[in-house]
């Protein structure tokens, strides 16, 4: 797009087939209807919307009114999601920045893992309620509480750390740790 905001004027609007789209800056804007791997370069306010397929964030995703953003692929952030919105996910999280939106929704109907970098945390609460197994790839560090009404959640040898005062696990119907204590 170089630099370039693409505008989708009907409901029906939406790019089908896209190879990758780099959005530098939409400003305030809808997203919804972007198919293929998107790529944020630059700060984005957006107002909710739907990515089919992969979403990289190497800038800043915020919002200052409540929204919600659906990732029909795996989201992987290396810069800044900010702001008082809910990221439904049904694809892995790969978080090596800021994760800080309200809410995340792990929504696939297949296995999802969740990756953290040493040093980073998930600032936000997270909720389950589809998804049939989430495997940890690293230890998961939460400022928030970690809701996973069905299905496991397999920290595959890695540490779960609770950080805050509300910081704690709801409803986890079976989680697997070992070699916590040695």
């Amino acid at each position: 797009m170089n630099g370039y905001t693409p505008i989708m004027n009907s409901i029906s609007g939406k790019m089908i087939n896209v190879v990758e789209i780099r959005i530098k800056y939409l400003g305030s804007s809808d997203i919804t209807g972007l198919n293929g791997k998107v790529k944020i370069i630059g700060t984005t306010n957006y107002q909710g919307g739907k990515i089919n397929g992969n979403l990289t964030i190497e800038d800043t995703l915020k919002s200052t009114s409540y929204v919600t953003y659906t990732v029909n692929g795996t989201i992987t952030n290396n810069g800044t999601i900010i702001g008082n919105m809910s990221i439904k996910v049904n694809g892995d999280i790969i978080n090596n920045g800021v994760w800080k939106p309200y809410y995340t929704y792990l929504e696939g109907s297949s296995p999802q893992t969740i990756t953290l970098t040493t040093g980073k945390v998930f600032d936000c609460n997270f909720f389950s309620y589809n998804t049939t197994k989430v495997t940890a790839n690293s230890d998961l560090v939460i400022n928030g509480f970690m809701n996973i009404q069905s299905g496991l959640l397999d920290m595959n040898g890695y540490t779960p750390i609770m950080n805050s005062i509300s910081g704690k696990m709801i409803n986890v119907v079976e989680m697997r740790i070992k070699d916590l204590i040695s």
